[in-house]
């Protein structure tokens, strides 16, 4: 039998088992079981045979796959409470009818040897320890993760935004079963009207708007199905959604919902630059979009490469602030452009990539892309993705990058929280330019990860600085550097209970990365370095942190930033620095809000001197 601990997050029904397994010998039969812990994670044992008291519940009897890799085994219906403490775990026997008996344990033809099951301190989702000797089914890699069904619930409450103060230019809401575009909050007197969303709103904001760039607009409460992509075309426009608007694609859209430039030109200023969506609920209905010929429910192929997501931002400097992602077959979030991203976004249940930045020949280079203060979750390939240089990745919430009952079909399998990837777009350069510019993993939280936290993949990850991150329960790699990776800071990280190691530096082709001033707890291997040239000594570049209490937009700045999305950024700003140089801090004065003092007991304008390590100035206000 294997086992692992799960103390479930919240209340909610575990309806399978997934395992990274495969046999040298045979052909086993997994049954998935759950068992309560009687001791709430203090240790003790767990009674096999005696599924009355400590069995809650087993799974359909599943034959092992006979290569290596990921497969489910379903048929639970176990209900948890959130805080409880449970034994995620398998019974195993080279036929079925050694599984029968499934408060049974393990063994050769016939047997039905029963075993207790001595808790070792080891929580989910690290690998477990393998107990008993079944034989040839034994000799099997084994990482249990539970498909999990509890919070949140399949339709969100969007992240609030603000209700309408003073005029906008454009109103577009509901009337009836039209959509309607007006110049009065009231509808009245329409512009345009029409049955279909995306007719009325491309009219106002799509190729040869009616709006003029520089125009605003307020999208009233209400439910839109989007039934065409919605284009913002021209630059200088801001959408803002009311907090009960909710978008929904239809059924086949097979593409983006809401697209800010020309998809055919990325990264080009002429169309969509400048803009910003603030707040809004939009549902991919993933399982109602297909991707290619590849079928629901089996992951989706590379080879077919399609935009089916949420949002694309293909202009430069765009901005998405507050909005609410998800139920999206493949991409959250895209960046196509520089200096383009997300800001304090809710993105789940995303079939690929929660955020993602890319680059190719069309876009040309897409410089300081970024994802920040974001949560971001129940994403299959990565939370947050990028394949573009110098990019941004500060102060995000990432976490259950795994198998999740609410899981769109056509789920890729990476289970990575952040990634760094790209090498085979010619001369177009991944991870920072180098020479004191370097592209940033900066302040993030990143828990439960079934493959790895922070992972920078190819030969073109280099010149990443990954400080600061607080990384739990990763079931591979903690922080990984692979296939070349170079040049690379990794430094003052917190890493806790990864299953395999915690940084590791995978091959002798990754030169000259730093690490230095990394705590852990609990994982198998703290460090693991096959790298050449690997420097153990104090970097020169550390993390800083400005950020205020309450946290909001407009408080803070550092040297004459507020962060990436500019004026609109909202605290914390996260940024790196060389030690020993000089950083100006201001506090704003805003009119809703008083300044108290800063942590440093600084002026509320003063300047301050890098210190050696990681550190943090905040301002408070009252």
């Amino acid at each position: 039998m294997v086992v692992c601990r799960l103390q479930a997050p919240a209340s909610g029904t575990i309806t399978g088992l997934n395992i990274y397994c495969g046999v040298n010998a045979g052909s086993p039969y997994l049954v998935p079981v759950v068992y309560a812990d009687t001791t709430n994670g203090t240790g003790g044992t767990v009674n096999v045979g005696d599924p009355v008291g400590d069995l809650l519940g087993y799974g359909t009897s599943t034959v092992v796959s006979a290569t290596y890799g990921w497969q489910t085994f379903g048929g639970l219906n176990v209900a948890v409470t959130a805080g409880a403490s449970y034994y995620l775990g398998f019974m195993v026997g080279p036929t079925v009818n050694d599984v029968v008996n499934f408060a049974r344990s393990v063994g050769g033809s016939g047997a039905v040897n029963q075993e207790m099951v001595q808790y070792t301190g080891t929580d989910y989702p690290v690998p477990p320890s393998t107990f008993g000797t079944p034989n040839d089914y034994n000799e099997m890699i084994v990482s249990i993760y539970s498909t999990y069904d509890g919070s949140p619930t399949p339709t969100p409450t969007p992240t609030p935004t603000p209700s309408p103060t003073g005029a906008y230019d454009y109103y577009m809401g509901i009337s009836g079963s039209n959509y309607v575009i007006s110049t009065s909050q009231s509808l009245n007197s329409p512009l345009k009207s029409s049955t279909s969303s995306s007719t009325a709103f491309n009219w106002l904001l799509g190729t040869s708007g009616y709006a003029s760039s520089g125009g605003t607009v307020y999208v009233e409460a209400g439910s839109y199905t989007v039934d065409g992509v919605w284009n913002i075309h021209l630059n200088d426009i801001s959408v803002t959604f009311d907090s009960g608007a909710i978008l929904t694609a239809i059924a086949g859209l097979n593409y983006w919902m809401l697209l800010v430039g020309d998809e055919s030109y990325p990264n080009n200023p002429a169309y969509g630059t400048h803009c910003t969506i603030i707040g809004g609920s939009f549902n991919g209905n993933s399982a109602n979009q297909a991707h290619g010929s590849d079928p629901q429910g089996t992951p989706d192929l590379f080879t077919d490469y399609y935009g089916i997501g949420a949002i694309w931002l293909g202009g430069q400097y765009d901005l998405v602030q507050y909005a609410t992602v998800y139920n999206c077959r493949m991409w959250g979030i895209w960046s196509a452009s520089s200096y383009s991203g997300c800001n304090d976004c809710t993105i789940y249940d995303i079939g690929w990539n929660g955020f993602s930045t890319y680059q190719n020949s069309a876009s040309g280079t897409v410089n300081e892309a970024f994802c920040t203060n974001c949560v971001v979750y129940a994403c299959s390939d990565n939370g947050i993705d990028s394949q573009s240089q110098n990019t941004i990745f500060t102060g995000n919430y990432v976490y259950n990058c795994a198998p999740n009952e609410g899981q769109p079909a056509g789920s890729t399998n990476s289970y990575w929280g952040i990634a760094w990837e790209g090498s085979n777009s010619g001369d177009l350069t991944y991870g920072g330019t180098g020479s004191g510019t370097y592209a940033q993993c900066i302040g993030n939280t990143i828990t439960n990860c079934l493959h790895d936290g922070v992972f920078l993949s190819d030969t073109g990850s280099n010149y990443i600085i990954v400080s600061g991150n607080v990384i739990t329960g990763s079931a591979h790699y903690g922080i990984g550097v692979f296939s070349g990776g170079s040049d690379n800071i990794i430094e003052y990280n917190s890493l806790s209970d990864c299953s395999y190691v915690g940084i590791d530096i995978c091959t002798s082709a990754s030169l000259d990365n730093t690490i230095y001033g990394n705590t852990f707890s609990g994982c198998s291997t703290n460090t693991a370095d096959s790298g050449t040239g690997t420097i153990y000594t104090q970097p020169s570049i550390v993390a800083v942190t400005v950020t205020s209490s309450p946290m909001a937009a407009g408080l803070v700045s550092a040297n004459g930033s507020a962060g990436p999305a500019g004026s609109l950024s909202t605290s914390p700003y996260i940024f790196y620095a060389t030690v020993g140089a000089s950083v100006s801090l201001v506090a704003n004065t805003v009119s809703e809000y008083t300044f108290e003092s800063w942590s440093d007991a600084g002026a509320q304008t003063h300047n301050v001197t890098v210190p050696s390590s990681n550190v943090t100035y905040t301002a408070t206000y009252s």
